[in-house]
């Protein structure tokens, strides 16, 4: 996926990175291609905006430490329980709306 400054950097479905979200750096900003479509098969892109400007038609979607810190609380509130991909999603989702954390009930 070219970006307008011409650098390369792989697009990936969102379920990936959320399998991964502990290795990747929490400085890098989510973006998408799906518009406001957040699910496990989203492609996204994540970039460093202090060194790369976003693929061409791709739009915002969340910073990686805010995706981090929403799968925390998303736990904290529920006892420890780990989210599966659509959960996740759900919670990423409604932070990226409602600047808020998913209620637990």
């Amino acid at each position: 996926m070219d970006s307008q400054s011409g650098d390369e950097r792989p697009a990936v479905r969102l379920d990936w990175v959320l399998r991964n979200i502990d290795l990747i750096d929490g400085h890098l900003v989510f973006y998408s291609f799906n518009g406001n479509t957040i699910e496990p098969a989203t492609i996204v892109v994540l970039v460093d905006e202090d060194i790369h400007t976003p693929p061409e038609g791709a739009s915002y979607f969340l910073e990686v430490q805010i995706a981090k810190e929403v799968l925390r609380v998303w736990r904290s509130w529920r006892n420890g329980q780990e989210p599966n991909d659509d959960q996740a999603c759900e919670a990423l989702a409604y932070h990226a709306e409602y600047d808020a954390h998913l209620p637990a009930s």
